[in-house]
């Protein structure tokens, strides 16, 4: 049974929302638990994908954590761009075979 596209990206969307909403308030468990002493240096990065183009904003100053988000983010926009062009090959072989 293949998975249609539509299930892949609701499964994608939702995934999104519900990453953030467990891992936040873990984080906040994390740093409420931690002693003074025990506190270090923390790198804080994030990256949006606005179809097409992938947005990314770092606080910190890893450049290491710059250069893994520039890379998720490209690689998350070639998934879309692949689905994208996916359903359009997809549309146009229904178009053919319907006439």
């Amino acid at each position: 049974m293949a998975m249609r596209l539509s299930t892949i990206g609701f499964i994608l969307i939702l995934l999104a929302v519900i990453v953030p909403v467990i891992t936040i308030p873990l984080i906040l468990l994390s740093t409420i638990s931690t002693t003074p002493q025990t506190i270090s240096k923390t790198e804080i990065g994030g990256a949006i994908v606005i179809f097409p183009i992938p947005v990314i904003f770092t606080f910190g100053t890893d450049s290491e954590l710059v250069t893994l988000l520039a890379i998720l983010g490209y690689i998350l926009f070639l998934v879309f761009l692949i689905f994208f062009i996916v359903t359009l090959f997809k549309r146009a072989k229904k178009r053919r075979e319907s006439y």
